[in-house]
């Protein structure tokens, strides 16, 4: 059976549909904690490039320390639309499996984005390969 980076074959022990704002603690692995105007180094996968773009948003925890509750309807869109992110900086890398980066420049986009202020960047890969199992032929 092929697995594909969009779906289709979760992590062990993670069941299909499981909602994020639930995911188990990872062995002694501590959950991430960020302070505001703090930088993290963060990455994402792309399997199928449709020349888009992305964000980060953070939905913010109400106390300081957890959520007051485990009620995922805390976890909202609106929540996530307040807590828009910026980018530190203006290049982003492609990692290769043996562990080397590539410089790919980037276009930020701030005008014209919903919620205002917000921003995002442009996908700066171009859309020239089909791969038959991402993780086999794409990395």
């Amino acid at each position: 059976t092929l697995s594909f980076a969009n779906g289709g074959v979760p992590p062990f022990g993670i069941p299909i549909g499981l909602d994020g704002a639930f995911l188990p603690q990872v062995g002694d692995v501590a959950p991430a904690r960020w302070r505001k105007g703090q930088t993290a180094e963060v990455a994402w996968a792309m399997s199928a490039n449709h020349a888009g773009g992305y964000a980060w948003r953070l939905c913010k925890v109400i106390d300081g320390t957890e959520r007051e509750t485990e009620d995922a309807s805390e976890v909202t869109e609106s929540c996530f639309q307040a807590g828009h992110l910026r980018f530190a900086e203006d290049d982003s890398f492609a990692l290769w499996p043996n562990g080397s980066r590539f410089v790919l420049p980037n276009k930020i986009v701030k005008n014209g984005t919903h919620p205002r202020g917000s921003e995002w960047k442009r996908v700066p890969v171009p859309t020239c390969r089909v791969c038959v199992s991402a993780y086999d032929q794409c990395g």
